[in-house]
């Protein structure tokens, strides 16, 4: 009504003032009047509800001024391209109609059918189908460009999203495209646009600051723009790489977070003659650098690490982490550089088997007791990193490598399409590497530098942190009154010996396979051990895991339940 009279009230204010033979100034009363009676008399414009907006949002250290409304527009506009493209839609048959006059011709007129014969032979079948695009939710922009979310269709997998990564990034010209499985039928593709970790990362001094926390520690920078945080609680490592990748690099952050902490304590395996390591000495418990002088070290570790549990046992807690770390009960963080040469081919054999087999103690058993153990080499093949010890250390880092054999050698399986993979690395990205913290999940990251004269400085200031084995007190602790009343010439009572899995079958408790597979183990390192874990041994079946729960059960122990295992793990 209110156009009608805007476009009215011109016109019938000329006729009425021609009619009146008005002049000009009453011309322009009336019109200015009828235009005022139209709007007074229009109905009030009722404000109707705006459509939603697509969903936008921006991560911190995202590229606004690059990825503003006009280009993310485009972005979901030419989705439907870019998904055709890349063979992710599906066609959609639909009904071939005809106009009533086609449908009356075609019953009745043969001459009519011909024609459209001939026509359809000449020209083709008209189009019966339509493609359906997977709908697009939203788009979240992070540091490296526009992450979109995409829902699947009925029966689309998220491998299909990987295998198309290639394809998509073609489409929509970036470098690359990530995909980032997300819960139910939803999948995050990550357009990589730009390097957010091109830009470097200051040099660390030496008043680098200690880790917060025991759980992780920082190790860097992720493409994501957030703090690199590597688990370290009962936690295990592998960290590989071609030469000259920064391997190194990462091994003297960690070392660094770590120095400053009275309640960790450094144990240190070079095998290139302490070359790498050397420089830390002076705040390490112990240092090897040859597999001969590695071998009474680690042994040494591992019957701390039995002295530890037992211990554990007497005072009434199942992870050390639950009774507390402190300088007179440290976690223990066993570096190991050079592991290929560890137990390769120019070690004795006897040295060899007896190395792998306190490591693959300290890496089965060592979580319990807070013993980390990080392994790192140059070399990431299957020999260098037995499958059996590269299994059990669910943190992995791998810096540049130049062939699917060493990926599948560190993570332990090939990368999927679709995720960043360290074969990408060139050779100017020292310092770059793929993480790999829970199975699956690949993020990219970047370590920073630390010199040899901070290295200095740092292990002079923190030196004095340094404590042996033997320093930490495991012995069972009397109340003031118990301990008078023996007298200072009372001897102490002999502790009693744990009974092994050897002992078990001697008394008819565990068959014999059980035994010759883990004779040398004591029910406390058994009974920390999960029920997964043992069947991930060679030669242990059901009946084995079930004869070793009988026996616990008699002695008021049990195995470590699955489920705490994994709230530990996460």
């Amino acid at each position: 009504p209110w156009r009608l009279g805007t476009w009215l009230a011109a016109p019938v204010g000329l006729v009425v003032a021609v009619a009146m033979g008005a002049t000009n100034a009453v011309l322009a009363v009336l019109i200015i009047g009828c235009l005022s009676a139209a709007r007074w008399m229009a109905p009030r414009v009722v404000e109707r509800p705006v459509e939603p907006e697509f969903p936008i949002t921006y991560a911190d250290g995202a590229d606004t001024d690059r990825w503003n409304a006009f280009s993310l527009d485009w972005v979901r506009r030419d989705w439907p391209r870019v998904a055709e493209a890349a063979a992710l839609v599906y066609w959609r048959d639909l009904p071939q109609r005809m106009t009533q006059r086609q449908a009356y011709l075609h019953v009745t007129d043969p001459s009519w059918r011909q024609q459209q014969k001939i026509d359809e032979l000449v020209n083709g079948k008209p189009v019966t189908t339509e493609a359906v695009v997977p709908e697009l939710l939203s788009i979240h922009v992070t540091p490296l460009g526009p992450e979109l979310t995409v829902m699947l269709h009925d029966g689309q997998t998220p491998t299909a999203y990987e295998g198309a990564a290639d394809a998509i990034a073609v489409a929509y010209d970036v470098p690359g495209v990530r995909v980032r499985r997300l819960e139910g039928r939803y999948v995050a593709l990550q357009l990589v646009a730009s390097d957010p970790l091109a830009a470097g990362i200051p040099e660390l001094t030496a008043a680098v600051r200690p880790t917060e926390s025991l759980s992780y520690v920082e190790m860097g920078v992720l493409e994501s723009g957030e703090r690199w945080k590597q688990p370290l609680l009962e936690s295990s490592w592998v960290v590989g790489g071609v030469p000259g990748a920064g391997k190194s690099v990462a091994l003297n952050v960690l070392l660094a977070r770590l120095a400053g902490r009275p309640d960790v304590q450094l144990i240190l395996v070079d095998c290139k003659e302490g070359l790498e390591m050397g420089p830390w000495e002076a705040r390490a418990t112990a240092v090897a650098g040859s597999p001969e002088e590695a071998l009474p070290i680690i042994e040494e570790l591992v019957e701390h690490m039995r002295a530890r549990l037992q211990w554990m046992r007497r005072v009434g807690t199942r992870r050390m982490a639950d009774y507390g770390h402190s300088a007179e009960h440290p976690m223990y963080v066993l570096v190991i550089d050079e592991v290929a040469e560890l137990w390769g081919s120019g070690t004795d054999r006897a040295t060899a088997q007896a190395l792998v087999g306190a490591v693959s103690k300290l890496v089965r058993l060592g979580r319990a007791a807070s013993i980390v153990t990080v392994f790192a080499t140059q070399k990431p093949t299957t020999d260098a990193l037995p499958s059996a010890i590269r299994d059990n250390a669910p943190s992995k880092v791998a810096f540049r490598t130049t062939t699917p054999q060493q990926v599948t050698a560190i993570f332990g399986e090939a990368v999927p399409k679709g995720q960043p993979s360290p074969i990408d690395i060139t050779e100017k990205q020292r310092g770059y590497a793929v993480v790999s913290q829970t199975a699956g999940i690949y993020e990219r990251g970047r370590t920073p530098y630390i010199g040899d004269e901070a290295i200095a400085e740092l292990v002079t200031a923190t030196a004095h942190l340094r404590r042996d084995l033997t320093d930490e007190d495991l012995s069972d602790r009397l109340p003031v009154g118990e301990a008078d009343a023996g007298g200072a010439d009372a001897p102490e009572p002999e502790a009693p010996s744990e009974p092994t899995v050897a002992d078990l079958h001697e008394a008819g408790e565990v068959g014999r396979r059980t035994a010759n597979r883990l004779g040398s183990l004591t029910l406390v390192e058994v009974a920390s051990m999960t029920r997964a874990e043992l069947l991930a041994l060679p030669g242990i079946g059901d009946g084995s895991v079930g004869e070793l729960e009988t026996a616990l059960h008699v002695r008021g122990l049990s195995l470590r339940a699955d489920e705490e295992a994994d709230r530990d793990d996460a």
